[in-house]
């Protein structure tokens, strides 16, 4: 969802209540928060998540897959050595120097603590693997957003407890073979939709933790619309409203809270 003014009166319109919300832009693309879409007080929880791209950007810095994994590792290891200098400082700061506070390093500090999950953007079923694998490799408590092919790995996904938050969003472009940042859009063919509308159903059946989400649609209707997608091409209702709404809160840590209609909730 959009974080203006109209898209979030639209979305509590169509019975939207809560929206995790974040930046598009970079590789790290920064912390999430969940909001409200009809409170005063819009801001349920921040931070919720630290979200990553690895995707590279067009015409950017880096251009290639395995060079925006080797930013991602570095920026993961100055966030390390940034905490322990800190601690060090805190601990005992006498005739020791204040050290520059940086506010990307400050934001990935909770993740390399453990604290905080890290979201990883990825659609496709190399991207999704490789993020898998870095994640362990980092010691991270990943989630995977995107996931549009996320049912044709959803035995590692279920052998790793990963959960997925499934893009609905079928209006997406579809990367150019190679390792580059190119991408073209097209019409996909009519096996290729159902492919997608049946990826959440696959993800069930596997027994993969997963919610439905809106891909950065700009259109809430369009989520709306999608999810009915899903419904018919192998998800039953009662599993489609399950993962808009309980499943949703459960991933993000707001179980308790939100995502069903139970006594003390809001």
């Amino acid at each position: 969802v959009r974080a203006d003014g109209r898209n979030i009166e639209a979305s509590r319109n169509l019975g939207i209540t809560s929206a995790l919300v974040v930046s598009r832009d970079g590789i790290l693309t920064g912390q999430s928060a969940l909001i409200n879409t009809g409170a005063a007080d819009i801001v349920v929880k921040s931070p919720v998540a630290l979200h990553i791209n690895p995707t590279p950007g067009r015409g950017g810095y880096p251009s290639t897959l395995m060079g925006a994994f080797a930013v991602l590792r570095q920026a993961f290891a100055d966030a390390e050595w940034y905490q322990q200098v800190w601690q060090r400082f805190n601990a005992n700061p006498r005739g020791i120097e204040r050290p520059k506070y940086d506010a990307m390093l400050e934001s990935i500090v909770p993740v390399v603590q453990g604290r905080l999950p890290s979201v990883f953007h990825a659609e496709w079923t190399a991207q999704i693997k490789r993020a898998v694998a870095l994640a362990e490799e980092l010691k991270l408590k990943p989630i995977i957003a995107g996931g549009m092919e996320a049912g044709a790995v959803a035995s590692l996904l279920k052998a790793k407890d990963i959960p997925v938050l499934v893009s609905v969003n079928y209006a997406i472009e579809k990367p150019k073979p190679g390792f580059g940042a190119n991408t073209e859009a097209f019409e996909y063919d009519e096996k290729e939709l159902k492919d997608f509308y049946a990826n959440a159903a696959l993800l069930q059946k596997a027994g993969v933790r997963f919610a439905l989400q809106s891909g950065f649609a700009d259109r809430p209707q369009l989520f709306i619309d999608n999810i009915r997608k899903t419904i018919e091409n192998g998800l039953s209702l009662e599993q489609a409203i399950r993962a808009s709404t309980l499943s949703a809160a459960e991933i993000l840590g707001m179980g308790n809270a939100l995502g069903s209609l139970d006594a003390g909730k809001p």
